[in-house]
């Protein structure tokens, strides 16, 4: 069985990452800004939502090892599905 290969490259994939948030902010209401929900997140869940912001910056700063690495994990999980 052959692996699933993107045919996305990771460049491509942090452009349209990019202007996807760029529209949804320019087209959503004040109170749905992602910085908003952010907020409401830090309001009702501040550990949970602090914790989620670290461990993105750390996962893409590389500084978790990627068998800690829950991005990785998931990664690994999805892979082996497909």
């Amino acid at each position: 069985m052959h692996a699933y290969r993107s045919r996305i490259k990771g460049e491509y994939a942090w452009l349209i990452l990019g202007v996807s948030v760029l529209v949804y902010e320019a087209l959503a209401p004040a109170d749905q800004l992602l910085t908003t929900a952010c907020a409401r997140g830090l309001t009702r869940h501040p550990v949970l939502t602090r914790a989620a912001i670290v461990i993105t910056a750390a996962h893409l700063l590389r500084l978790i090892p990627p068998s800690l690495d829950p991005y990785s994990g998931a990664e690994k999980l999805l892979r082996k599905w497909n």
